[in-house]
């Protein structure tokens, strides 16, 4: 059985799950993350899914995808990675597609730069502030084009 602490043995599990009860066009998108106080580690893991790391120190990092989603592989073993040195202030950012593919009216997708521009500047706030801001600052950049995806958040601060 899956532990708490190994998050990739957690999805790897979950796609087995996924496998005997979706359609094989169907698929689940998944990110996981466990943070651990007493060593200040974010031990995580990716199936289709990204997400991004804002450091204290204002740089940023990708936390890659390193399996496919779930659903589409019937044996599948999804790895857990780590962020070491996990500081107060760190932020963790989770969103769906539909944030970062939102366009305003010249067709230009609010993307990747926007968004940890939008959450650093949002960085001292709660993390619930930076979840609204987050959506506003999409919605707002926008404008008046129909929304063509759900919109996501969650956001993950080290306190």
């Amino acid at each position: 059985a899956p532990t708490l602490e190994d998050v990739g043995e957690l999805l790897t599990h979950g796609n087995r799950a996924v496998v005997d009860c979706v359609s094989p066009s169907e698929f689940v998108t998944i990110f996981a993350a466990l943070y651990d106080s007493a060593d200040r580690t974010l031990h995580y893991a990716g199936a289709g899914h990204v997400a991004f790391y804002l450091r204290s120190d204002g740089s940023s990092q990708l936390l890659e995808a390193d399996a496919p989603p779930l659903g589409i592989l019937p044996e599948l073993t999804v790895p857990t990675r780590k962020l070491t040195a996990v500081e107060t202030g760190e932020i963790l950012i989770l969103v769906t597609d539909g944030i970062l593919e939102s366009r305003n009216a010249q067709d230009e997708m609010f993307g990747e730069a926007r968004l940890l521009s939008t959450v650093h500047e949002l960085r001292l706030q709660p993390a619930a502030r930076i979840v609204q801001g987050l959506i506003l600052a999409a919605t707002e950049f926008s404008g008046q084009r129909e929304q063509q995806d759900d919109i996501t958040v969650v956001i993950m601060k080290v306190i």
